[in-house]
């Protein structure tokens, strides 16, 4: 993991700092703004490996931020680039012309095509992106390198598991042992939502079922706490079909059953300890247990005591 935040940076020296340090030799990018806007600028740079990729998260003051042929020739990238705009709208300039960017888009490209990001308005942006190294195997024929980049149309079957599985690798929900082939699906998945490669050939099949099993589990975090969340619910929400459904989850080798389960009991844990006056009975229906009686058996096969004993022992420690 690497982080770094213009906090104990001098004003007058953030911007410069962040450009050379930061941009120039780090991410190859050529940064502008005005200088007296310099002063107020803050930024915080957070990247780590996950298997070959490179996921990155930015916040900072808006600014231009350009990839040149000089800056390509410093720092040549030779990957495949997902980003997600999550705060801070603007405009992107590529040899295919200008677009749009709003708040939400998703940004495939490939990383050794020049590029002008301008930014709408002075508002500090957030953005987050995903560098997969090309190989010949990710790209499996596809002609990557004049691939500029563009927002993702949203039409593609690909786009949600892309997009769950972005997340994923984002996130902390990755088992180590996946780590690679999350990259290099989602690398695929990619080149397919650009129409560089079909849909329909196993290798992307295989990768959209692994991104559709993060949408799955996404789904099923935010709704846990409901006793009615059923496969079919699940399946519906993420556009596959019950059977689909058990097909995704045998794959990852676990069970819909087996996950919600642990999801809840994860939660009761927290809200235990988090809420210590709150009846067992409250926490075990608020976390979607339909019975007392599985929530205890659930929970003492998990954790090996009792909900009380749980909280007893984190109170004597």
């Amino acid at each position: 993991m690497i982080g770094f935040a213009t906090d104990s940076i001098a004003p007058q020296d953030r911007f410069e700092h962040w450009r050379e340090l930061r941009a120039k030799h780090v991410l190859g990018v050529t940064l502008e703004l005005p200088i007296e806007r310099r002063r107020a600028f803050q930024g915080r740079f957070r990247s780590r490996t996950v298997g070959s990729a490179t996921v990155t998260s930015i916040r900072a003051s808006a600014y231009v931020v350009k990839r040149t042929e000089s800056d390509i020739a410093r720092v040549a990238g030779n990957s495949i680039c997902i980003g997600h705009q999550i705060e801070g709208p603007g405009h992107l300039e590529t040899a295919g012309g200008v677009e749009k960017i709003n708040k939400g888009d998703m940004i495939i490209g490939f990383s050794d095509a020049p590029f002008v990001a301008t930014p709408t308005g002075d508002k500090a942006f957030h953005y987050r992106m995903t560098r997969i190294p090309l190989t010949a195997g990710l790209a499996m024929g596809a002609a990557i390198d004049d691939m500029q980049s563009a927002r993702v149309d949203t039409s593609s079957t690909a786009v949600r598991p892309m997009h769950a599985l972005f997340k994923a690798v984002h996130g902390s929900a990755l088992a180590p042992n996946m780590e690679d082939a999350a990259g290099t699906d989602l690398g695929r998945l990619a080149l397919a939502v650009r129409g560089l490669l079909p849909i329909g050939i196993p290798e992307i099949r295989r990768a959209m079922r692994h991104g559709l099993y993060h949408a799955a589990l996404d789904m099923m975090d935010a709704n846990k706490s409901e006793p009615g969340l059923t496969p079919d619910k699940v399946a519906g929400s993420i556009g596959i079909s019950r059977r689909q459904l058990f097909t995704v989850f045998e794959e990852a080798e676990t069970s819909f059953a087996k996950t919600l389960s642990v999801m809840r009991i994860r939660a009761a844990r927290q809200w235990l300890l988090e809420r210590p006056t709150a009846p067992v009975i409250d926490i075990a229906f608020g976390c979607g247990f339909e019975s007392v009686a599985t929530f205890y058996r659930v929970f003492s096969k998990a954790y090996g005591m009792s909900p009380s004993d749980l909280r007893h022992s984190e109170h004597i420690g």
